[in-house]
């Protein structure tokens, strides 16, 4: 991803750091079908006499994953198309995979904070661009989004990458890509 960060869109909105790995590549299922894939490979050469338990878990995992992923393509496919500006850049694989572009992020990681001349940057993008969409997200403060949305008529919806509202267990990869997904419906205004 770091060899073509400035293809996903945010180039020069709300970060000076193009070498910046985005480290949120579980949020496209297609990647997690590989690794899938891969950590049974891994499994059944580390322990031989399990290997049929590996693979038929990771197929239907795999399977699962399918149909996540199309759930969602579908999902997306009927938004109204715009750009996204996100709350830190967490999203990439998501948007890449689901053709909705990230414009923007408030803060580089969930770590940094904007200053105030990104904010009035980034303001003035959803201003003047019409960027109907600023997602939040557990790990940003709320503040910052209410201040790039100020004077413009921009939603918001809480989208979060960690899945945090859902309690660990077997469905909580498709928890939280469904809630992703809601998030950004409600944002987008589909």
């Amino acid at each position: 991803m770091g060899d073509d960060h400035d293809d996903h869109g945010h180039d020069d909105h709300g970060h000076d750091d193009d070498s910046v790995l985005d480290p949120h590549a579980w949020l496209n299922p297609q990647v997690a079908m590989v690794w899938t894939r891969h950590i049974a490979l891994v499994l059944r050469s580390l322990d031989p006499e399990n290997e049929a338990a590996y693979l038929a878990n990771a197929d239907a995992t795999v399977a699962r994953l399918i149909q996540l992923d199309q759930e969602i393509a579908a999902q997306m496919a009927d938004l109204p198309r715009g750009g996204v500006l996100v709350p830190h850049d967490a999203y990439q694989y998501f948007g890449q995979r689901y053709d909705v572009p990230t414009v923007g992020t408030i803060s580089l990681s969930d770590a940094a904070s904007p200053n105030p001349a990104q904010i009035a940057k980034l303001r003035d993008l959803v201003r003047e661009d019409g960027i109907s969409c600023v997602l939040s997200d557990p790990q940003t403060r709320r503040e910052w989004v209410d201040l790039v949305r100020d004077g413009s008529n921009a939603r918001t919806a809480i989208a979060d990458p960690m899945g945090t509202a859902f309690a660990p267990g077997p469905d909580h990869y498709e928890q939280t890509l469904r809630a992703i997904a809601a998030a950004y419906a409600q944002c987008l205004g589909g």
